[in-house]
């Protein structure tokens, strides 16, 4: 994390062209930022700009560092919002299968209000009262009523009790 403040405050500098400015920007001190750019040169072993009294100009190294270094910052910010925010939006396909009873009368509803809070999903969904081989044919979630399965690679959480007649 070090590593990434030091390159976001010497790209700070860059648009900035100046240790002063760059420090007003991030509310810092010149100080600060210049021993995060130096502790950056330091580390890769390369002298990223060119200071005088009066001007702050990037080196070839700094120049190639700071057009690289950009995207990635950039990215790394879309990325850490985007999960802060929740994610990414949930796409994809989902295979499930049900008892055609229980299909009928209670998925309905719930697969409508499934999609209408993740329209990005295609779900499929295949209704029979056979026992399929779950994994087999390629399902992704399986409804079943009957007792817990006996296979223990299988993850199964009770969804709600079914009275039979």
């Amino acid at each position: 994390m070090n590593d990434l403040k030091s390159i976001r405050t010497f790209l700070q500098v860059v648009r900035c062209g100046s240790f002063a400015g760059a420090a007003r920007q991030m509310g810092s001190t010149p100080t600060s930022v210049t021993r995060a750019v130096a502790a950056l040169e330091r580390g890769l072993g390369v002298q990223l700009l060119l200071r005088t009294t009066r001007s702050v100009s990037l080196t070839a190294a700094g120049e190639v560092y700071a057009l690289r270094m950009t995207p990635i910052l950039e990215e790394i910010d879309r990325t850490t919002a985007e999960i802060s925010a929740g994610g990414a939006p949930a796409s994809g396909r989902i295979r499930l299968t049900a008892p055609m009873s229980f299909g009928l009368r209670v998925l309905p509803s719930l697969l409508a209000q499934f999609r209408a809070a993740h329209p990005s999903i295609d779900i499929q969904a295949v209704l029979s009262d056979e026992f399929l081989d779950i994994v087999g044919a390629g399902y992704d979630v399986a409804v079943r009523i009957s007792r817990p399965p006996t296979d223990k690679s299988t993850i199964w959480r009770k969804l709600c009790l079914i009275e039979r007649v």
